[in-house]
Order: structure tokens, then sequence, then C-alpha cells
């Protein structure tokens, strides 16, 4: 004779199944909302742009490292530097843009500094880049509290849930550049990798050295200058790397320091973070190169 099952072991098994009805149902809602045609919206993998894990066979693919400058998060997604340098490089290699010459997926965030940029790789390695582009910004501080590390979903899982999926030009703080880089600060601090950017630069450092180490080609970008001390601050830096990987035919160095104005309310609307006609002209000159490396291998 078969044992009764309990009035609370009945409860608890229809409460459990109700709660995984529910939670099935959410999950799929939450899939659902990511895939919607928003501009702004952060994929469920925590980054901006359609989310492509998979990698076709012989897909080139491009990986962007960086802080708010890279993120753009007041231009919409199809006008940041992302899709521009798919454009660019598909018009160099005369590919039609519904057949890329190669994929670029952007998992910048902002406010993110040189310090982040080793662990955004780990994290993201699944992507399997060629190419990783770091475009460093004018961030203060790195991995702010704010952004996809804040959900316990995506550091357990790489999963970002829509309601810690921040809406790119809401922003989640406000933007402040380093009191170092401006001009106007006193006194004034020596900007170089001996002087108040020594942590600074050995993060980049070793950002690239991350990067070779897991076989990825690597092009750090100057961005456009801000200041006086940010050129300085620039130029040591890309002293240093020139230094430190000289012969490294797998790495590249891209000055853009000057092909924008960021005064220019055309290329910037804040004197700091680009507009769609900034992206255009940047990522013309960054397609070259990208595209010498891509076909290195």
């Amino acid at each position: 004779m078969k044992p009764e099952r309990g009035k609370h072991g009945v409860g608890l098994a229809f409460a459990l199944e109700g709660a995984a009805i529910v939670l099935c149902a959410l999950v799929m809602l939450d899939v659902a909302w990511h895939r919607r045609d928003d501009p702004f919206v952060i994929n469920q993998f925590g980054y901006r742009g359609p989310a492509r894990a998979s990698k076709r066979p012989g897909e080139r693919r491009v990986v962007i490292v960086g802080g708010s400058a890279a993120f753009d998060g007041r231009v919409v997604w199809s006008a940041t530097l992302g899709p521009a340098l798919v454009r660019a490089m598909n018009a160099l290699e005369g590919v039609p843009d519904e057949t890329p010459f190669a994929d670029v997926q952007n998992v910048s965030q902002a406010l993110d500094g040189a310090d982040s940029y080793v662990t955004t790789l780990r994290e993201y390695s699944y992507l399997r880049p060629d190419v990783v582009l770091v475009y460093d910004g004018y961030d203060a501080v790195g991995n702010q509290p704010h952004g996809r590390h804040a959900s316990a979903v995506f550091r357990s899982t790489g999963y970002l849930p829509i309601l810690f999926g921040q809406r790119s030009r809401r922003g989640p703080a406000p933007f402040e550049t380093t009191p170092a880089l401006r001009d106007d600060v006193t006194p004034a601090a020596d900007p170089s990798c001996t002087g108040s950017f020594r942590e600074y630069c050995a993060s980049m450092t070793d950002t690239v050295r991350f990067a070779r180490a897991a076989g990825h080609a690597v092009v750090v970008v100057t961005p456009p200058y801000i200041s006086k001390r940010h050129r300085l601050q620039q130029q040591s830096i890309a002293a240093e790397l020139a230094h430190r990987f000289a012969g490294d035919a797998r790495f590249q160095q891209v000055n853009l320091g000057e092909i924008v104005d960021l005064g220019d309310r055309r290329h910037s609307f804040d004197g700091v973070h680009t507009t769609h006609s900034a992206n255009q002209i940047i990522a013309r000159a960054l397609a070259r190169p990208v595209v010498d490396l891509l076909e290195q291998r």
C-alpha cells in the first residue's frame, strides 16, 4: 500500500511548479524585450547593438573595448563607432552592406576606465575576436557598480536581465573628465606614465599584453584630444606601448588626436563625446589598419 502524500507536500509541489512556470515566462519575456527594435537598448549580454555570440566559420570579428567615448550613449546605436567601422571597411573592400567584410562588437561601458579592459576582454572571450580595438576615453574611474556588474545574474552567467540593462541615452551617472586631464586645474599634475598616470599606463599595457597573449591582434587608438594635458598623456602612453611592443606586427597604434575638432558642434555636442559625423570620420581612418590586421590571419 502506497503512502499518501501529505497536504503540505502537495502544496509545496504546486508552489514549486507555479514558480517554475512564472520563471520561464519571465525569461521568455526578458528575451523578447531584449530583441525589440530600440536604438538605445543594451542587449542580453550587456553591451550595445545586436548580440552575435556565435561566430560563423571564416568570419572576421573586431571587438571594441573602452569607456564613455566608445560607448557613445547619447547617439543611436547605428550612428556609433561600431556600425560606422563596419560600413567603412565594407566601402574600403568593395563589399555590400548585406554581406559585411567583418563583424564589429562594441563591449565598452559608460564610465569604464583602462583598469577594467582586461576584465572585459576576459568576460567576453567567447566572442573570439580577431582584432581588439582599444578606444580609450577620458573617464576618471573604472568598474562602476551602476553597470552590468550590478547584476548578480550577469556576474554569474553573463546574461543581463532587462531590468539591469541601462538605457544608454539616460546614462547611469554624470560623466566626469578626470581632473588631471583638464588644463584649468591647478596645481598642474604631470600627465605622463611616470607621473599621475602611472596606473593608467600600466592598465593599458596590461590590456595589450592580455589580448596578444590570447592571440588577438590589437589596435590602440589615440582619441581626439580634449586638452593640452590629454595630448601629453596620450603621447606618453604611445611612447610606452611603442617601446614595450616594438617589433610586434600584430600590434598597431593609430593617432586620431587631431582628426576632428571636439569644439565643433557638428562633431561633439559637449566637447567630449562624438556625433554621427565625427564617428564616420574616425571609422574611415581606422578601416585600413583594422582591415590589414584582419587580412593577416
